[in-house]
C-alpha cells in the first residue's frame, strides 16, 4: 500500500527544480553575474565621484532610447513613449502601419 502512496505523492521541490531545463539555469547564472558586475561598476564609479554613476546611467539610458527611436524596435508597451520621443528627433521615422511583403 505504501508503494502506491509514494507513486501518487506530489513531486518535491527538488524534483521540480531538477525538471527545469539546463538553459534556464544558465540564463539565471548570467543574470546574477551581470547584476554583480553592474553593482561593482556602480561602486567603482562612485569611488571616483558621487555624480559619475548617474551620468553614465543617463548616457546609457539615453542611448538606448535614441536607438529605439531610430530603429523602431522598442518593446510594444513602450511604443507610445517612443512615438513622443520620435516626433522630436529629426532622424527618426514612424513605424510602418502595415508590413510590406514582397514590395
Amino acid at each position: 500500500m505504501k508503494i502506491f502512496l509514494l507513486a501518487a505523492a506530489k513531486p518535491t521541490v527538488w524534483e521540480k527544480l531538477r525538471a527545469v531545463p539546463l538553459a534556464t539555469w544558465g540564463s539565471v547564472l548570467v543574470v546574477i553575474l551581470v547584476l554583480w558586475m553592474l553593482m561593482r561598476f556602480w561602486k567603482s564609479l562612485r569611488d571616483i565621484n558621487e555624480f559619475a554613476p548617474w551620468l553614465v546611467f543617463v548616457l546609457v539610458g539615453g542611448s538606448v532610447i535614441f536607438y529605439w527611436a531610430m530603429e523602431r524596435n522598442e518593446p510594444p508597451f513602450l511604443t507610445p513613449v517612443i512615438d513622443m520621443v520620435a516626433d522630436v528627433l529629426p532622424f527618426s521615422t514612424k513605424p510602418p502601419s502595415q508590413p510590406n511583403f514582397g514590395q
